[in-house]
């Protein structure tokens, strides 16, 4: 074990882990513990220090592994990439070329192209500089061996293997064959920020506080049989969003990050955000701007410009392509619309209030 290690495994036994209004220390100790691992394996770590609009919750982290041999990127390439993938264009755009956030989300894609092309060889200099000394695909920690941790949050074995997209494995995930409880989170090794382990441990904590007690995991609640199917991520890796919820694509992707997984984990952000310990400043204000937006939606404003029969049209196609339960329920998008004003309102006041209380939580961070 690392000295780092050896004092995390000393501060956090020293401290009673619980959460606090939905801050879980359990979490942050083994996202230092798994970090340190990563550190000491790949000896020279890279944290991507961007702020991209939220993505599929869960990729804050990625890599341009598709354009190592390219000289230039396309309309085409951009286009092939998932939601992870554009997320970091948008996001290496916005730092080298210094433009404000909003102008970055709504660049159109030959727009975004020629933005990037700008920096690539600057990229890829990067990228060569950056390449671990060692090959490793995968991570695996024996949580036992931090026995402290592993008291609060009981998992015999992490696999971080270097995948993308970045996320928690909800379907391997748990109670294995042989009685050890395992978890598997996709990440890429080279980037993986604390900010991104916290907010994918989070998702690993809810699900094991779960099963650890005998009850469903997550991917057999309500809200992931109704909402999170693999139709709803193809949909936001096929779709912009933003936070303004003027648009039908808006509206869809603000149930997602507002959905009670998701919500739990971005917290987990904010809450670094507003203390000073995260490499995304004023992540805590977008996600409480996001909060107030829904707190004040209103069904009308949803492309206001759009003719009616042209918005149900293009939600009628909506829910024929994407197996969504939750949206098939609604044949007529201003009834959906109008459900969607109510959940909104309610669970926008709930966000804010949570990011709010967030300042008033203090934790007494190690001295490392």
């Amino acid at each position: 074990m690392s000295q780092k290690s050896s004092i995390l495994s000393d501060y956090f036994g020293k401290l009673i882990l619980k959460e606090v209004r939905g801050i879980s220390f359990e979490v942050r100790a083994w996202a230092n513990i798994i970090k340190d691992v990563i550190d000491s394996e790949y000896k020279k770590y890279s944290d991507y220090n961007f702020m991209g609009d939220f993505d599929n919750g869960e990729g804050f982290d990625q890599t341009m592994n598709q354009l190592t041999d390219k000289r230039e990127l396309t309309v085409a390439d951009l286009l092939a990439m998932n939601k992870d993938e554009i997320d970091n264009i948008l996001a290496h755009i916005m730092d080298y070329h210094k433009l404000k956030y909003e102008r970055v989300i709504n660049l159109k894609p030959n727009e975004a192209v020629s933005l990037y092309n700008q920096i690539i060889d600057k990229d890829k200099i990067n990228k060569e500089s950056e390449k671990p000394i060692t090959k490793s695909t995968q991570i695996i920690i024996n949580g036992r061996d931090y026995p402290e941790a592993f008291a609060k949050f009981s998992v015999d074995k992490w696999v971080i293997s270097d995948k993308q997209p970045t996320e928690y494995d909800h379907v391997k995930s748990g109670y294995q064959d042989n009685g050890e409880y395992v978890v598997f989170i996709n990440c890429g090794l080279n980037s993986a920020s604390l900010f991104v382990l916290i907010h994918e441990i989070k998702h690993a904590y809810q699900d094991w506080q779960r099963m650890s007690k005998g009850k469903p995991p997550i991917r057999q609640s309500k809200e992931m049989q109704q909402l999170y199917t693999k139709d709803f991520e193809k949909f936001l890796l096929s779709h912009q969003g933003g936070f303004h919820l003027k648009t039908l694509d808006s509206v869809i992707y603000a149930y997602y990050v507002s959905s009670d997984a998701e919500i739990a984990a971005y917290l987990e952000g904010a809450y670094d955000d507003l203390h000073g310990g995260s490499s995304y400043p004023q992540f805590a204000g977008k996600l409480r701007e996001l909060g107030r937006n829904m707190a004040n939606f209103k069904a009308s404003q949803v492309d206001s410009d759009t003719p009616p029969k042209s918005l149900q049209k293009r939600w009628a196609k909506i829910i024929e392509d994407y197996n969504i339960p939750l949206f098939r329920k609604f044949k007529n998008v201003f009834d959906f619309l109008k459900y969607t004003e109510r959940k909104f309102n309610k669970k926008g006041q709930y966000i804010v209030k949570k990011v709010d209380k967030l300042r008033t939580i203090q934790i007494p961070r190690p001295n490392l």
